[in-house]
Protein backbone atom coordinates (compact mmCIF):
# COMPACT_ATOMS: atom_id res chain seq x y z
CA UNK A 1 0.00 0.00 0.00
CA UNK A 2 2.88 2.32 0.78
CA UNK A 3 4.50 1.68 -2.61
CA UNK A 4 1.36 2.66 -4.54
CA UNK A 5 1.03 5.93 -2.65
CA UNK A 6 -2.75 6.00 -2.58
CA UNK A 7 -3.13 5.56 -6.34
CA UNK A 8 -5.92 3.42 -7.77
CA UNK A 9 -5.11 -0.30 -7.91
CA UNK A 10 -6.84 -2.07 -10.80
CA UNK A 11 -7.34 -5.80 -11.31
CA UNK A 12 -8.19 -7.66 -14.47
CA UNK A 13 -11.22 -9.35 -12.95
CA UNK A 14 -14.93 -9.03 -13.49
CA UNK A 15 -15.73 -7.87 -9.95
CA UNK A 16 -13.98 -6.99 -6.71
CA UNK A 17 -14.59 -10.40 -5.17
CA UNK A 18 -12.31 -12.92 -3.51
CA UNK A 19 -10.61 -13.71 -6.85
CA UNK A 20 -9.59 -10.10 -7.48
CA UNK A 21 -6.27 -8.67 -6.35
CA UNK A 22 -8.07 -6.91 -3.51
CA UNK A 23 -9.66 -10.18 -2.42
CA UNK A 24 -6.34 -12.00 -2.47
CA UNK A 25 -4.68 -9.24 -0.45
CA UNK A 26 -7.57 -9.27 2.04
CA UNK A 27 -7.21 -13.05 2.41
CA UNK A 28 -3.44 -12.83 2.95
CA UNK A 29 -3.78 -10.08 5.55
CA UNK A 30 -6.19 -12.32 7.45
CA UNK A 31 -4.25 -15.54 6.89
CA UNK A 32 -0.98 -14.10 8.17
CA UNK A 33 -2.54 -11.96 10.89
CA UNK A 34 -1.07 -8.76 9.46
CA UNK A 35 -1.90 -5.37 10.87
CA UNK A 36 -2.12 -3.87 7.39
CA UNK A 37 -5.25 -1.88 6.58
CA UNK A 38 -6.61 -2.49 3.09
CA UNK A 39 -7.80 0.80 1.55
CA UNK A 40 -10.68 -0.79 -0.35
CA UNK A 41 -11.87 2.44 -2.05
CA UNK A 42 -8.50 2.54 -3.87
CA UNK A 43 -9.25 -0.77 -5.65
CA UNK A 44 -11.12 -1.28 -8.89
CA UNK A 45 -11.25 -3.36 -12.06
CA UNK A 46 -9.90 -2.45 -15.48
CA UNK A 47 -12.21 -4.80 -17.38
CA UNK A 48 -14.90 -2.12 -17.74
CA UNK A 49 -12.58 -0.13 -20.01
CA UNK A 50 -12.46 -3.03 -22.46
CA UNK A 51 -16.14 -3.91 -22.09
CA UNK A 52 -17.05 -0.31 -23.02
CA UNK A 53 -15.74 -0.93 -26.54
CA UNK A 54 -17.31 -4.37 -26.92
CA UNK A 55 -14.54 -6.70 -25.73
CA UNK A 56 -16.05 -9.62 -23.83
CA UNK A 57 -13.49 -9.82 -21.05
CA UNK A 58 -14.99 -13.09 -19.80
CA UNK A 59 -13.40 -14.71 -22.86
CA UNK A 60 -9.85 -13.69 -21.86
CA UNK A 61 -7.58 -13.78 -18.88
CA UNK A 62 -5.04 -11.00 -18.38
CA UNK A 63 -2.31 -12.99 -20.13
CA UNK A 64 -4.43 -13.59 -23.24
CA UNK A 65 -6.15 -10.20 -23.47
CA UNK A 66 -3.76 -9.07 -26.20
CA UNK A 67 -5.36 -11.69 -28.47
CA UNK A 68 -8.60 -9.68 -28.49
CA UNK A 69 -6.65 -7.03 -30.40
CA UNK A 70 -4.77 -9.45 -32.68
CA UNK A 71 -1.48 -8.36 -31.15
CA UNK A 72 1.66 -10.48 -31.10
CA UNK A 73 3.33 -10.97 -27.72
CA UNK A 74 5.84 -13.50 -26.56
CA UNK A 75 5.62 -14.93 -23.10
CA UNK A 76 3.30 -17.17 -21.17
CA UNK A 77 -0.03 -16.42 -19.56
CA UNK A 78 0.03 -16.43 -15.76
CA UNK A 79 3.59 -15.12 -15.77
CA UNK A 80 3.12 -11.86 -13.88
CA UNK A 81 5.20 -9.68 -16.21
CA UNK A 82 3.64 -11.19 -19.33
CA UNK A 83 0.16 -10.62 -17.93
CA UNK A 84 1.04 -6.98 -17.24
CA UNK A 85 2.53 -6.63 -20.74
CA UNK A 86 -0.67 -8.06 -22.21
CA UNK A 87 -2.87 -5.57 -20.34
CA UNK A 88 -0.63 -2.60 -21.15
CA UNK A 89 -0.32 -3.54 -24.86
CA UNK A 90 -4.10 -3.92 -25.00
CA UNK A 91 -4.64 -0.52 -23.36
CA UNK A 92 -2.27 1.12 -25.85
CA UNK A 93 -4.08 -0.57 -28.74
CA UNK A 94 -7.43 0.50 -27.32
CA UNK A 95 -6.19 4.08 -27.13
CA UNK A 96 -4.87 3.89 -30.70
CA UNK A 97 -8.07 2.42 -32.16
CA UNK A 98 -10.90 3.99 -30.20
CA UNK A 99 -9.67 7.13 -28.49
CA UNK A 100 -8.23 9.04 -31.44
Amino acid sequence: MEWSGGLKKLSFSQTLDSASDMGVLRENISLYGLSAVLPEPEFGVVTGVFQAVGIDTRQYNSGRLYQAFNLQLTGHQHNAMHDVDSIVASLWELKKQWLK
